[in-house]
């Protein structure tokens, strides 16, 4: 991911979304991506813009399929959002369980 706080970081981090979804269908294949999510706040003032920032874009990853996310896994919120992502995105029929 490139640093939000880059002249064009949000059309960049937007492009990387899409080229995630597009690979399997340009390479034919099914792909595994990995990104590092607190690259895009780089430079944040403070821990909870870092946080806020980081908690609204994994769902965008996810959404896109993205595979792996390196991520700060002490954030408990942060986590929470993960795993939350996850269940929504995995295909199978979603319950409160």
């Amino acid at each position: 991911m490139a640093p939000l706080a880059w002249q064009d970081g949000n059309r960049q981090n937007m492009a990387v979304l899409e080229v995630i979804r597009t690979l399997p269908d340009l390479l034919g294949f099914p792909v595994r991506t990995i990104t590092g999510l607190s690259n895009l706040t780089t430079g944040a003032p403070d821990p909870d813009t870092r946080r806020r920032y980081q908690a609204a874009f994994l769902p965008m990853l996810v959404g896109a399929g993205v595979s792996m996310v390196l991520l700060n896994v002490l954030d408990p919120a942060l986590m929470r959002v993960a795993r939350s992502s996850q269940r929504i995105a995995d295909g199978t029929v979603f319950s409160w369980q």
